[in-house]
């Protein structure tokens, strides 16, 4: 609480949103109501997603207060430990029910873009489109955030692999773009000299990865042009 108060006052007024609290869902971990074990809800309960934002409006009342989650494009499972995309999304939307239920000062709800390139089979426009609508129907906004496409695992030919990515970028955002409540974009970077899966997600021909849509050198690739092609085709807001 006293972290929230101290920066959130000290920037009121100069920032348009804040993440108020990241990735509290996690239905794998067998809690009735779907939330991470984590040293935030040993302590203090479930309640302390209610409390982080109370504290962040009355620190910033002007802000956009977001809810930011990962794990909610997809079907089935990335990894054998996650929980399967639908279980995620339907544990979030109780989440979010919950909290409106209770006036809790939520605007908005952060959708994490970490794309596989690998695995864009398992996105399933119909049901992604169904839980942003969902989300809308709550009277939230919808951010996508951390947007960036991980290409460790695409061919090492770097025409092709620029070509998938684009593609990937270009397939989501045409789908989530479509949802009128979504209301921002915010990829995890721009250029991928300072892409974090240079660490997290290399390739194992040592070949340099190419998740964002600047190069190395700052000069735009297909992503960039696949980006500003979905938006431009999105319905106005």
């Amino acid at each position: 609480v006293n972290h929230i108060k101290k920066v959130a006052r000290y920037y009121a007024g100069k920032m348009h949103s804040w993440d108020v609290v990241n990735e509290a869902v996690y239905p794998t971990h067998g809690r009735a109501e779907g939330l991470r074990n984590s040293p935030w809800l040993e302590f203090l309960g479930p309640d302390y997603i209610e409390l982080a934002f109370h504290t962040a409006r009355e620190a910033d009342p002007k802000a956009l207060l977001v809810y930011n989650e990962n794990h909610l494009w997809y079907e089935g499972q990335l990894r054998s430990n996650t929980p399967s995309g639908e279980a995620k999304r339907a544990a979030v939307l109780k989440l979010l029910e919950r909290l409106k239920s209770k006036g809790t000062p939520i605007d908005v709800l952060g959708i994490q873009g970490h794309l596989r390139g690998h695995q864009l089979e398992q996105l399933n426009p119909k049901k992604l489109r169904a839980f942003l609508a969902d989300v809308a129907d709550l009277d939230l906004k919808i951010m996508i955030t951390e947007l960036d496409v991980r290409d460790h695992k695409l061919p090492k030919d770097i025409d092709v692999r620029d070509r998938l990515v684009a593609k990937a970028y270009e397939d989501f955002l045409s789908v989530v773009l479509d949802e009128p409540a979504v209301m921002a974009v915010f990829t995890w970077g721009l250029s991928d000299r300072d892409t974090w899966l240079s660490k997290f997600a290399r390739r194992k021909d040592g070949l340099p990865v190419r998740p964002l849509p600047l190069d190395a050198q700052l000069n735009r690739k297909l992503a960039w042009n696949a980006i500003a092609r979905a938006f431009d085709n999105a319905p106005m807001r």
